[in-house]
């Protein structure tokens, strides 16, 4: 990790061929571009900037100074790329750069991807503090962040510990240090006594809400699902005789079974054959699954090539239901709704719908 490394910010504050009005047009679209770079986990190369502009920038109409002023920026960025692979400079920032160590590392010793994820967040929270790389791999910098966190963070004491948790595993596991301690004592937060709503009070909440997402929330709130749990579910995993919903891969890895509401049995029941897996329409039909993946969008067929069900049954308009369907017969929800679940940026230029 020790290396020079470039910033284009820094960079771009200390040009002298751009005008003020020139760097604020410049740091617009190149912090645009940098945001969905990380969000999509793509590398800062001119490949991940023409998909950039083909994806984000002209899917909306614009105005023609518009697509000139970001044009003149990514142009700006391609030589600043370029300058930095003349020089032996890293592009990517230290941030980056620890957070998709912390992945690694996280996966040679077989972690959730959940916990990678989490653990990288905070490293890049932390790489953004320090002034370069090797201060990033002292370890008293490392409580000072941490000690900064608890005194000025407002976190809870559950976040603390797992900045605590994360800042730990890359010292250990990264840097490769065998004692990591930290001269900072947590901060406990008051317990407050939490605002429960009463059953009618549910009930009347989930009646104001569109027919599309009801669905969504009254199997999330009478199964007891999480987020990524409910828009992971498949059409297999509900289980209508029975009344029961099996849970796969949820918190730990672990598979669970819990009930499946009598309202949503209800609401499953009037919508079911709509929701019908792609593949058993078309077996019935004499069509090889093959030649049904033909005619999927390719985007749905990569959704579906793990094979690990990331689809859901629950959708929200027959469009949906119709055009996308994954390979192993789950019923996947719209790209935006899916993404946002994620925690990943909306693409713009998606329809709702």
């Amino acid at each position: 990790m020790i290396g020079s490394h470039a910033d284009w910010r820094s960079d771009l504050e200390a040009s002298r061929d751009l005008t003020d009005q020139e760097k604020q047009n410049h740091v617009f679209l190149l912090a645009w571009y940098e945001h969905w770079r990380l969000g999509q986990g793509l590398e800062p190369v001119r490949a991940s900037a023409v998909r950039f502009w083909n994806e984000q920038v002209i899917t909306k109409p614009r105005k023609d100074w518009q697509l000139e002023r970001w044009a003149v920026a990514m142009r700006w960025h391609r030589r600043w790329l370029e300058l930095c692979a003349q020089n032996g400079r890293e592009p990517r920032s230290l941030g980056e750069r620890l957070h998709r160590a912390v992945m690694l590392a996280g996966a040679r010793r077989g972690l959730a991807l959940r916990t990678r994820q989490t653990y990288a967040g905070w490293m890049a929270r932390y790489g953004e503090w320090v002034a370069g790389a090797e201060e990033a791999m002292d370890t008293e910098r490392g409580g000072a962040w941490l000690a900064e966190l608890v005194d000025k963070g407002k976190v809870s004491f559950a976040t603390q510990k797992q900045a605590l948790n994360a800042l730990a595993f890359f010292f250990r596991d990264v840097c490769r240090k065998e004692e990591v301690l930290f001269d900072v004592r947590l901060r406990r937060t008051e317990r407050r006594t939490p605002v429960v709503m009463s059953a009618k009070e549910v009930v009347a909440l989930l009646d104001k809400l569109e027919p599309r997402h009801r669905l969504m929330a009254e199997m999330q709130y009478g199964a007891g699902l999480r987020l990524r749990e409910l828009v992971s579910l498949r059409v297999q995993d509900v289980d209508r005789a029975r009344g029961q919903v099996v849970v796969r891969g949820g918190k730990g890895g672990k598979d669970r079974v819990t009930v499946l509401p009598k309202r949503v049995k209800e609401s499953l029941d009037a919508i079911w054959e709509i929701c019908a897996p792609f593949t058993e329409k078309t077996a019935r039909k004499g069509c090889r699954v093959s030649h049904c993946r033909r005619r999927l969008p390719g985007k749905c067929r990569r959704r579906g090539r793990d094979g690990n069900g990331s689809g859901s049954f629950l959708p929200t308009t027959c469009r949906a239901i119709r055009k996308r369907a994954s390979s192993d017969g789950t019923m996947c929800m719209p790209r935006f709704t899916a993404r946002r679940s994620r925690g990943l940026p909306e693409r713009q230029g998606w329809k709702k719908g």
